[in-house]
């Protein structure tokens, strides 16, 4: 998987600090995943997917999930202003996430790319620090790339997507697993990562100075335990 992001097990002790929680779901990506023959719309973008565990085909709403993920920088919007400064000690200036949502929220389809490489797709690897998947084959089936997808504005990427299939025995094999990267315009050294699958989302905020953020999910995903630390530890 390109970008393997876990919840992490913190002690809070020397090096870290406990911050506000969010007390409400992160992001809604409950609907992202559709059957053929459900209602559409002509400015949405859908990528269909066979795999042998699901009996018919999946249809994920990549338009919904960019959506989402917009959602989730405008709550952390919301969360950063309860501990005033943080926001610019962490992205370098306040008024970035917002920056981030806009530019979220206006982005279109750059690239996809699945199992085959293109040339526009290398170029976003290099500007999204995204490392190159092993190639496909049939018989990797658990574990090969279902697709690699970019979103942004002109040449300039906001959001990366990589879908891969959700382990067996989720949901009936009719399930995906999502890691996101959204990445803060303006500075090189700070992403938002997002980790989606059934019944769990965990969000990492990657700021500067080696400061990471991280949101746990607790109470079935309807509060989120925030804790910032240092990645050296």
């Amino acid at each position: 998987m390109n970008v393997a992001f876990a919840v992490l097990s913190i002690a809070v002790g020397a090096g870290t600090k406990t911050l506000p929680a969010i007390e409400e779901p992160l992001g809604r990506f409950d609907t992202i995943v559709e059957h053929e023959g459900g209602k559409k719309t002509g400015n949405d973008t859908f990528a269909r997917y066979q795999v042998p565990s699901c009996k018919e085909p999946m249809v994920l709403n990549l338009t919904t999930v960019v959506a989402g993920l917009g959602r989730v920088v405008q709550q952390l919007d919301r969360w950063s202003a309860k501990t005033p400064g943080l926001e610019a000690k962490l992205l370098g200036k306040k008024g970035a996430l917002v920056k981030t949502y806009r530019s979220v929220m206006t982005s279109s389809p750059l690239a996809s790319e699945t199992c085959a490489a293109s040339e526009a797709a290398t170029k976003l690897r290099e500007q999204t620090g995204v490392k190159p998947e092993k190639p496909c084959s049939a018989g990797e089936v658990g574990e090969r790339t279902l697709g690699n997808y970019w979103f942004g504005t002109g040449r300039q990427p906001a959001v990366f997507v990589n879908v891969q299939q959700a382990p067996a025995g989720v949901a009936d094999g009719c399930a995906v697993v999502l890691d996101a990267k959204v990445l803060v315009p303006g500075a090189q050294s700070v992403a938002l990562k997002v980790h989606i699958s059934p019944g769990q989302t965990a969000v990492v905020l990657k700021g500067r100075d080696c400061q990471v953020v991280e949101f746990n999910q607790e109470n079935g995903g309807r509060r989120f335990a925030a804790v910032q630390r240092s990645c050296k530890n």
